[in-house]
């Protein structure tokens, strides 16, 4: 029996708050709905969670809808930054 594994999308404060902005709202969405789907698991660091905690009330309800099974929260640390780092 083949264990199949959910892709890992490291998901930044502006994929959340793009989920209403037109010009990426496409994308953003198909990938918040993965995630609600538990399709995909997204991993958000403390940082991008700091940011949408300061983003207006419907933003954050984008990252609060997505089920805890789909979500794996990412510690910044020495050794972790420059994995993060590569992405942008």
């Amino acid at each position: 029996m083949a264990i199949s594994r959910r892709e890992r999308i490291f998901l930044d404060s502006s994929v959340i708050g793009g989920y209403f902005d037109t010009e990426f709202e496409e994308d953003s969405r198909r990938i918040i709905n993965y995630a609600r789907q538990s399709r995909i698991t997204v991993l958000v660091s403390e940082v991008v969670v700091k940011e949408i905690l300061n983003a207006p009330a419907r933003v954050q309800e984008v990252l609060f809808s997505i089920p805890s099974n789909a979500i794996e929260r990412i510690e910044l640390t020495p050794k972790s930054l420059p994995c993060v780092m590569l992405i942008f």
